[in-house]
């Protein structure tokens, strides 16, 4: 879809192009009359006067369109660069054109010279040669309906209002994208810092993983200025997360009925102890993890569910001492959302107890409400990857850099081995991902669009104007010397602009 909506601006931008291209070929078909009059008179065919226009006009759209392949090249290289940085793993993006690129760029240049330089080229080549090559001839008149109605006004009405179409779209999805990224995640972004590792770079297996978070965790948690601190599997706004279906245990009427008890799909987080309470996360029935649930894996079966997954499993009753599971591979249902993948779905298929229920958040910038959730205890289950949440008591610039100065030095203090593949605030962390770059490069992307097609419409009325005031100003001097005022013939001439940019409108 997005890729779709790109081509549909760019056709857009091109047709208005094209659409100058049209109104250039008209103007000059008209001052050329007499000249095209004069070949058709010494024996020249209309034909051979087609292909030559033709060919004047595809040296234009030749140069637009290796232009317009540079411009593309230096764009994609922009676009590139600002999303390399955001990359978790470096990457290697050639976006030099090849010769598809090229062969490409020529055939629509050469279907844009076809389709709207054609028409103008047969309409000159019909021309009458003898009035046209009396001493006196000019433009005929063409009467009020015919100035307002004539092929090179319709032309430009038709660019202000496809120029004025793309720009208020592309207001229309900056306004939606800043609305969506200033939206309420529904947790605490304010004095939220973060640590990103990932063990398994390191070499670690599971049980030396476990230490040295272990390890790590205590230290950040005992920073001054840290107020609690926990870990996480994943972080709400990342690029990928891992997600499973969700059932609650059989009933007895829907056993008796030989029917499946309620099942969803749900994003997954393994977390520690005071994961909610660290990032503001309300805790609605129950309670969180305890400390044993976040180190011991011979910890109870425990689970904690948010409240769009406590209403599809359970609802109208209290989710707390109820039970869940995830079932198996074959009975399970697709898990949706952006970089959702089904990594944990049939890891553990026994009954866990729901111990919590706690308020919904958004999984990431394009959900209009919060998303079902499964909060499973770090004890239980462990992760390679993982991401320290501390937060700070004095939120602030200074504040979350002391922290995250301290948290570096208290990492590097445990095992120097261990790779921080990030270190940042949960603001920051926000703002990096790559949705969120989506997001601001459609934004860019749309304005560049409606920006360059109303320039492009500016310029076509400019032309078409300047035109026709050169053919009057023999209609002009007469009025003049018949006693008109230049603020007159002024408002004479900026009426009819007016009124080709309303109907535009």
């Amino acid at each position: 879809a997005p890729f779709a909506i790109l081509m549909a601006m760019a056709a857009i931008v091109l047709l208005i192009a094209c659409l100058n291209l049209a109104n250039m070929m008209l103007a000059r078909a008209t001052a050329r009359r007499k000249e095209i009059a004069l070949r058709l008179a010494l024996g020249g065919s209309r034909a051979r006067i087609v292909r030559q226009l033709l060919t004047e006009a595809s040296l234009l759209s030749l140069v637009a369109g290796v232009l317009g392949v540079l411009v593309g090249y230096w764009g994609i290289s922009l676009l590139v660069s600002s999303l390399l940085p955001l990359s978790p793993i470096p990457l290697t993006f050639d976006a030099r054109p090849d010769i598809r690129v090229m062969a490409a760029a020529l055939l629509f240049a050469a279907l844009s010279t076809m389709l709207f330089s054609l028409g103008p080229g047969l309409k000159l080549a019909r021309t009458d040669a003898v009035p046209e090559l009396k001493e006196q001839a000019g433009e005929a008149p063409s009467g009020r309906r015919g100035r307002w109605f004539g092929a090179r006004n319709l032309l430009v009405a038709t660019q202000v209002a496809l120029s004025l179409a793309l720009l208020t779209a592309a207001g229309l999805f900056t306004r939606g994208a800043l609305k969506a990224g200033d939206a309420d995640p529904g947790y605490r972004l304010e004095g939220q810092v973060l640590a990103s590792m990932d063990a398994s770079l390191a070499g670690y297996d599971e049980a030396r993983g476990r230490d040295v978070y272990r390890r790590v965790l205590e230290r950040v948690r005992a920073i001054p200025g840290v107020r609690s601190a926990s870990i996480a599997s994943s972080v709400a706004f990342g690029d990928f997360t891992e997600g499973s279906t969700v059932a609650r245990v059989g009933q007895a009427a829907a056993a008796a009925k030989n029917e499946r008890p309620p099942r969803t799909s749900a994003v997954n987080y393994v977390v520690g102890a005071g994961y909610f309470e660290t990032l503001g996360i309300p805790i609605l029935r129950g309670r969180g993890f305890t400390p044993a649930e976040e180190q011991n894996s011979a910890a109870p079966r425990v689970a904690i569910i948010d409240e769009p997954l406590a209403k599809a499993l359970f609802p109208g009753e209290n989710p707390v001492g109820q039970q869940i599971r995830k079932p198996p591979r074959d009975e399970a249902a697709p898990v949706q959302g952006h970089g959702v993948v089904s990594g944990m779905q049939g890891d553990d298929q026994d009954a866990m107890e729901v111990v919590g229920v706690v308020a919904g958040l958004r999984h990431d910038m394009f959900d209009k409400a919060p998303v079902s959730h499964l909060y499973l205890p770090s004890g239980r289950q462990f992760k390679s990857n993982g991401h320290i949440h501390a937060r700070v008591d004095t939120p602030g610039p200074a504040g979350e850099a002391a922290v995250l100065q301290a948290m570096r030095r208290e990492i590097r203090a445990v095992d120097d081995r261990l790779p921080v593949l990030a270190l940042r605030t949960l603001s920051e962390h926000r703002d990096a991902s790559i949705l969120n770059w989506v997001v601001r490069a459609g934004a860019q992307l749309f304005t560049v669009f409606g920006v360059v097609a109303v320039f492009l419409a500016v310029v076509g009325l400019y032309a078409v104007k300047a035109y026709v005031v050169a053919r009057r100003t023999r209609e002009i001097g007469s009025r003049m010397a018949l006693g008109s005022t230049p603020r007159s013939v002024l408002w004479l001439v900026l009426k009819e602009g007016l009124g080709l940019t309303g109907a535009g409108l």
